[in-house]
């Protein structure tokens, strides 16, 4: 399977169309509830749109959910297209909202396919996008003479802690490149740590 694609931030267009005036956004979405949050707040930052159509998909291609709403437009005139396009572009991870404004002037089905593809078009040419990097997110515990000398190693394995604790010993949830995992564990063992690095979930399997 070829490379496939993730945001690396946002991106917003606009367009008009016979008096209507269509926004559009892209932003990261790493989850269903993610996506619904960008909906949502799309919702409440245009409250005054006469509709606000959306098209996501958000895991990997073995293991993804995809979601998407006209919002009240004729069947298959909003967000089909949106999605048909973020399909071409081979990207995960990403909700894409186009707002209209009506203008008074129907634009016909031909012409809203075209005003919401052409907006969409329009966000994610400026979307900046990576590769999709497979991700795991693992729990450790170390001991505290042990963790002022963590900061190397978790730099030179990507690792991003994501939740501390601190006990009797310390519990971090981190994130890392799945790919640095072996590495990462092996450089714990080396440190002298003793601990045992629990995978709690792997992204894009």
């Amino acid at each position: 399977m070829s490379e496939f694609l993730v945001p690396a931030g946002e991106a917003r267009a606009e367009l008009e169309m016979r008096r209507s005036r269509f926004i559009a956004h892209a932003v990261p979405a790493f989850s269903v509830a993610e996506a619904r949050d960008v909906i949502e707040e799309r919702r409440r930052e245009w409250s005054d749109a006469t509709h606000v159509v959306y098209a996501y998909v958000v895991g990997s291609p073995r293991s993804e959910v995809q979601g998407m709403s006209d919002d009240g437009e004729p069947h298959g005139t909003a967000a089909r297209p949106v999605m048909a396009l973020i399909r071409g572009r081979r990207l995960w991870n990403v909700v894409v909202t186009v707002v209209r404004y009506f203008g008074g002037v129907k634009l016909g089905t031909g012409g809203l396919v075209h005003a919401y593809a052409e907006a969409a078009r329009r966000a994610l040419d400026r979307l900046p996008v990576r590769p999709f990097v497979p991700m795991a997110r693992i729990r450790l515990v170390v001991p505290y003479p042990l963790f002022s000398r963590l900061g190397p190693l978790l730099e030179e394995y990507e690792v991003t802690v994501l939740e501390q604790e601190f006990t009797s010993e310390i519990s971090l949830t981190c994130r890392l490149p799945r790919r640095c995992l072996e590495g990462f564990s092996k450089g714990l063992r080396d440190l002298g740590s003793g601990s045992d690095v629990d995978i709690l979930e792997e992204e894009g399997a």
